[in-house]
């Protein structure tokens, strides 16, 4: 199940006993994330959203279509649950990797989204949260934060496009699946993810585009390994004219 939620569910943090829903990033991560977590209480969602924060802040640097502070975003979360920084890293390459290879199988398949479709979905997710009776606790932890939650949805454009481009794609396999299977097995939703993702990475493995994806993931190692100050490193990176 870890890979169906990271493409149809986003973060789940509880604050005290309640669970709330916050879509943000991401986060998206897998199991590991949150069997990883420390507690979830109220301070590590503030640490997650501040992650967030400076993921927005680099992407107004590096530009929207950057993988750097996507990469920079699930490295420091990952480390946030326990992990060495290696390990870490390599998780947050991973998922990048898993993303990039389901979003071009999404495109081949037929399923991109325009800008507009993104800005009504994000419009829905947005409606969705407000709704919810824990979205007063979610502003409230929001407001230690120097971003809001549209912020995190809004500012990380290319994300939402992907994800939406995904769901859209899974959503149309698991019907397919529906109409011509009968089915009482519980995970099978899951099975299908995990087919379709598998494919997906043999498939863009082919491709000058996942080359390309190592190329700049291994350019981009060590400044977000070892910065002590990632924006100026950022900024240095950029005029330096390393591909981003």
């Amino acid at each position: 199940m870890k890979n169906l939620k990271r493409v149809r569910v986003r973060t789940l943090i509880i604050i005290a006993a309640i669970v709330v829903v916050v879509v943000i990033f991401v986060v998206m991560k897998m199991n590991t994330l949150a069997e990883n977590t420390p507690q979830n209480n109220e301070t590590t969602m503030v640490q997650f959203i501040n992650v967030e924060a400076t993921a927005i802040e680099l992407r107004d640097i590096m530009g929207e279509e950057s993988i750097f502070p996507q990469l920079y975003e699930g490295y420091e979360q990952y480390q946030q649950t326990g992990l060495p920084k290696g390990e870490a890293f390599a998780k947050a390459q991973e998922d990048m990797i898993e993303r990039k290879s389901m979003y071009q199988a999404a495109v081949e398949n037929g399923f991109s989204v325009t800008d507009v479709e993104v800005n009504t979905y994000i419009d829905q997710l947005l409606a969705e949260m407000k709704k919810g009776t824990d979205y007063s606790k979610v502003e409230s932890v929001f407001a230690k934060t120097n971003i809001t939650l549209e912020d995190t949805y809004r500012k990380n454009f290319t994300f939402y496009k992907e994800g939406l481009a995904i769901k859209n794609y899974t959503d149309n396999e698991y019907s397919q699946m529906q109409a011509n299977e009968a089915t009482t097995d519980p995970d099978a939703y899951s099975k299908k993810f995990n087919e379709l993702q598998k494919n997906a990475i043999a498939s863009y493995k082919k491709t000058p585009d996942y080359n390309k994806l190592i190329k700049q993931i291994n350019e981009m190692k060590p400044t977000i390994m070892n910065s002590d100050n990632i924006i100026e490193a950022a900024k240095k990176y950029v005029e330096s004219g390393t591909s981003n």
